[in-house]
């Protein structure tokens, strides 16, 4: 059992190359996420500035404006999503999980981590999760 813990062991400079990741990505986010906060709390006082949709133009206008707004809270929520798995792997990491697939156990690889540096789960279990 000893040896299975230690074969799941994450070199440390690797650890800790990923830690340094998470921990710009998470200031990143929190950042975007402020940002189209403001945006859409934005978007939202200027829904009723214009006319009753009398003419043509108006009516252009109140389309775009609501497209805006689906878009920056679409952004928004995938941005919160990130931040939310970033912060989590960065608990992960505190509890010496991280790099640990949340279904079978075993390592996630490095090539996943680099390129999602918050994967809860290993290539194959993620492929037989989303199909």
């Amino acid at each position: 059992r000893f040896h299975d813990l230690m074969r799941l062991k994450m070199k440390s400079t690797d650890l800790m190359r990923q830690k340094q990741i998470l921990t710009e990505l998470a200031r990143r986010l929190g950042k975007n996420v402020t940002q189209l906060e403001r945006e859409t709390s934005e978007l939202q006082k200027h829904d009723g500035d214009y006319g009753q949709g009398s003419d043509m133009g108006d009516f252009q206008e109140i389309t775009n404006q609501g497209m805006e707004e689906y878009v920056a809270q679409h952004l928004l929520g995938n941005e919160e999503f990130t931040l939310r798995e970033t912060e989590a792997a960065l608990e992960r990491i505190k509890q010496s999980t991280y790099g640990i697939c949340s279904e079978c156990k075993n390592q996630i690889g490095m090539e996943r981590l680099a390129a999602l540096p918050y994967a809860r789960r290993c290539i194959q279990c993620a492929q037989s999760l989303h199909g």
